[in-house]
């Protein structure tokens, strides 16, 4: 069985759409959430809840709080509420969440997620890290002992930037499985999602590249041998 670590702010948006925030508005970008749809049904992978969001989630992994009173009286859907319908819309299931563990003054993550994986995982799952800090600045401890392995699954995503990729989705895709990226990073990518694509390929010394422009107009750059160094 494959699973997905996911944080959400940085991943699933980026900095400049939380800007754009009203209220307990839910700012998700839908395309980032189109790759996680792909990622997840192309690996048969269950999501797991490592962003400070989970802590919103029951057990059952359900909103603890599903509405929400403005100060004009009005009654909404919280953000959790609401992520999970733009999920729904998707395909996606959220399957559980990390623990809450305390080092020191704050909450360190990759042991949250390195107990999960110990707890739950078996030799023959295997799994990937999306967040858009490195998870070793949650730790004293850094890149060291334990966590030295959870390096090895973790994908950077660029809060700044678009948050989850297709460079992302690409080094995901080496993390998960044992088949060519590229053959992936097509599948999942190119097929369904995109309007207008140009494909060129080189030989294998040279760079393969693609300029991909998605149905909003936004241009997605991947150059294969820069993502691969």
């Amino acid at each position: 069985m494959n699973y997905i670590f996911l944080d959400i702010d940085g991943v699933l948006n980026d900095g400049p759409l939380l800007t754009k925030r009203v209220d307990d508005e839910c700012i998700i970008d839908t395309y980032n959430v189109m790759l996680l749809s792909r990622l997840v049904k192309e690996f048969n992978a269950r999501i797991i809840l490592s962003s400070d969001w989970r802590t919103d989630y029951d057990e059952n992994m359900k909103p603890i709080k599903e509405t929400l009173r403005l100060y004009t009286g009005e009654e909404v859907k919280t953000r959790f509420a609401q992520l999970l319908t733009i999920f729904e819309s998707y395909g996606i299931e959220l399957y559980g969440k990390t623990d809450v563990i305390y080092e020191g003054d704050h909450w360190s993550r990759p042991s949250e997620i390195l107990k999960y994986v110990e707890t739950n995982l078996t030799e023959m799952d295997n799994y990937v890290i999306f967040d858009d800090l490195d998870i070793t600045e949650y730790s004293q401890a850094g890149k060291s002992g334990p966590f030295k392995e959870l390096v090895k699954h973790f994908v950077q995503t660029n809060f700044d930037g678009h948050g989850l990729d297709s460079q992302c989705i690409y080094k995901a895709t080496k993390i998960l499985g044992n088949r060519t990226p590229q053959q992936l990073l097509n599948k999942i990518i190119f097929s369904e999602l995109v309007d207008d694509i140009t494909f060129e390929r080189y030989s294998d010394n040279e760079k393969v590249s693609a300029d991909v422009r998605d149905k909003a107009g936004n241009l997605f750059n991947i150059t294969i041998k820069e993502i691969e160094n």
